[in-house]
C-alpha cells in the first residue's frame, strides 16, 4: 500500500471526530432467543415457507436467477407484474409499484413527487429515507418542515403557518404532503391517523392535502390479513399513498408503494432510484409473493394472534419488573395498549454498557443512539417475534434485572470494547 491520499486523510479526520460509527456485525457464536431483529413473524426460519419457495423455483420455467436490467428495460418479468396485481387485490388499491427496498422507494418518491410550490410536512421521527428524499427534491428541499412527533397540535400549527405564508397553498394550487409512519420503528408508538386527517381537512383547501403513511414496521402485523394499521383503522379509502415493506415481518426484500394509477405512471417515468436500478431478480419476487400468501392465510392469522399475546406479555413484564428503576437510569415508555406494539424501547443513557453486558451473556443486544435517535434518547430496542416463548422473554427480563442490580453495570466501556467481534463504540442505523 502507498501513502495515504488526501481523501483518506480527510475521511480519517472525520471518523476521529464522530462519537459513534456504524460497522458490520458478525456474530461468532450461537446467541440466545432473538429479541432484537425485525423478523417479527419469524418467517426467516419458517420451514414451510422455505419449502414452498424452493418448490416454486424448481418448477419455474422462465429465467429466475438474474433480472438482467432495470424494470424500464428488460428486467420487468411476469413475476413482477403478477406480484403487483396481487398487491392491488390484497391492499384494496388501484395501483402498486414494487421497489428494490423501502429506502429506494422513499428516496425516489420524496425526491420526485413534490412539484414546484409543494411542501412536505413530516413527523420529526420519520425514516431517514424520507428525509434524504426531501433533501434531494428540487422543489421541497427548502420549503418543507417537520412537526413534533405524533403531536396533532404541532401539525396544526405548521399547517396554519403554511396557509398564512404560502399563497399557492392558500388558494389550493399546490400540495401539502404530510408524511408519517404508522408504527414508529424506534418508539413502538402509533400515529394518530384519524386526528391527522381531521386537522388536514379543517385547515387545507379541498384537494390540497395529501397524506403518506409508511407502514414498514406494521406490514403483515396489524389489520385484516395483516394489511397494516391504515386498514385496521378503516382508512384505506382515505389514505391512497402508502408504503409496505417486505424486508421485516415478511422476511424478504423490496417494498410496495400503493398509490393512484397516475402516480404509479409518474414514478416509473421520474423516480431515479426506480429507473436506474437493476430490478430485483425473480427469485426475490417469488419469495415476496409467498410471504404475502402466508400473511393473508390462516397461518398468518395464527402468527399475529400469537405475536399479540407475546407482545402484551413482554410489555407488561418489562413495566412490572423494571418499575423500581429510576427514570433517569432506564425507563420503559408508556405505549398505546390498543395496538400491542411489537417494539418496546428501553431508554437509558447507559445503552452501551448495558448492550455489552447483555451480549456477553449471549443476547444480540445493540446500543442505539444519535443519529439513530435524538440526543438524550439512547436506548435498546426490544422486538417480539411469533416464535418467541414466554420463558425466553422472562429469561431476558430477569437477565436485565440481574445486570441492573449490579452497581458496576453503568461503568464506562472503553472505546473499542469487542464482544463477539462487535465493536461497541459503534451504533445501529435506524431502518
Amino acid at each position: 500500500m502507498g501513502s495515504i491520499t488526501v481523501l483518506e486523510d480527510k475521511a480519517q479526520s472525520r471518523l476521529a471526530k464522530q462519537p459513534g460509527l456504524l460497522d458490520l456485525r458478525i456474530p461468532t457464536k450461537k446467541l440466545k432467543a432473538d429479541l432484537f431483529s425485525n423478523d417479527f413473524l419469524s418467517l426467516t426460519t419458517d420451514a414451510k415457507m422455505r419449502s414452498t419457495i424452493l418448490t416454486r423455483l424448481s418448477n419455474e420455467q422462465a429465467p429466475f436467477v438474474g433480472a438482467t436490467g432495470s424494470r424500464t428495460l428488460d428486467g420487468n418479468t411476469p413475476a413482477h407484474t403478477s406480484l403487483e396485481a396481487k398487491l392491488c387485490d390484497y391492499f384494496n388499491a388501484d395501483a402498486a409499484l414494487f421497489f428494490n427496498s423501502g429506502y429506494d422507494a422513499n428516496l425516489g418518491m420524496f425526491s420526485a413527487l413534490p412539484q414546484e410550490g409543494d411542501v412536505v410536512v413530516y413527523d420529526e421521527l420519520m425514516h431517514a429515507s424520507v428525509i434524504d428524499g426531501i433533501r434531494l427534491s428540487p422543489h421541497a428541499s427548502k420549503s418543507s418542515r417537520p412537526f413534533k412527533h405524533n403531536s396533532v397540535a404541532s401539525l396544526r400549527s405548521v399547517l396554519q403557518q403554511l396557509i398564512h405564508t404560502h399563497p399557492l397553498i392558500r388558494s389550493g394550487s399546490s400540495t401539502v404532503l404530510v408524511a408519517v409512519e404508522s408504527l414508529y420503528s424506534m418508539n413502538g408508538d402509533v400515529a394518530p391517523l384519524h386526528q391527522i386527517l381531521e386537522v388536514m381537512d379543517n385547515i387545507l383547501p379541498k384537494g390540497c392535502g395529501q397524506i403518506f403513511v409508511d407502514e414498514s414496521h406494521s406490514t403483515g402485523l396489524y389489520g385484516p390479513s395483516g394489511r397494516g394499521i391504515v386498514s385496521l383503522m378503516g382508512l384505506e379509502n382515505r389514505i391512497h399513498l402508502r408504503l409496505y415493506s417486505f424486508s421485516k415481518a415478511l422476511a424478504g426484500c423490496g417494498a410496495a408503494v400503493i398509490c393512484a394509477p397516475m402516480i404509479r405512471t409518474y414514478l416509473i417515468g421520474f423516480c431515479r432510484p426506480f429507473i436506474f436500478t437493476t430490478a430485483l431478480n425473480p427469485m426475490c419476487i417469488i419469495a415476496a409473493e409467498e410471504a404475502l400468501n402466508i400473511a393473508k392465510s390462516h397461518l398468518g392469522d395464527q402468527l399475529r394472534e400469537r405475536l399479540a399475546v407475546l407482545s402484551s406479555y413482554a410489555y407488561t413484564l418489562l413495566k412490572k419488573e423494571l418499575s423500581g428503576i429510576p427514570q433517569g437510569v432506564l425507563r420503559v415508555p408508556t405505549l398505546d395498549s390498543k395496538f400491542l406494539s411489537v417494539i418496546v424501547p428501553l431508554v437509558t443513557p447507559y445503552a452501551v454498557p448495558l448492550a455489552v453486558r447483555l451480549r456477553a451473556q449471549g443476547w444480540s443486544a445493540i446500543a442505539i443512539f444519535y443519529p439513530a435517535v435524538p440526543h438524550g434518547e439512547e436506548r435498546l430496542r426490544i422486538t417480539i417475534h411469533a416464535a418467541n416463548t414466554e420463558q425466553e422473554i422472562e429469561e431476558f427480563v430477569m437477565e436485565l434485572r440481574r445486570i441492573i442490580s449490579d452497581e458496576s453495570w453503568k461503568e464506562h466501556i472503553p472505546s473499542g470494547t469487542i464482544v463477539d467481534d462487535v465493536d461497541f463504540k459503534r451504533i445501529t442505523p435506524r431502518l
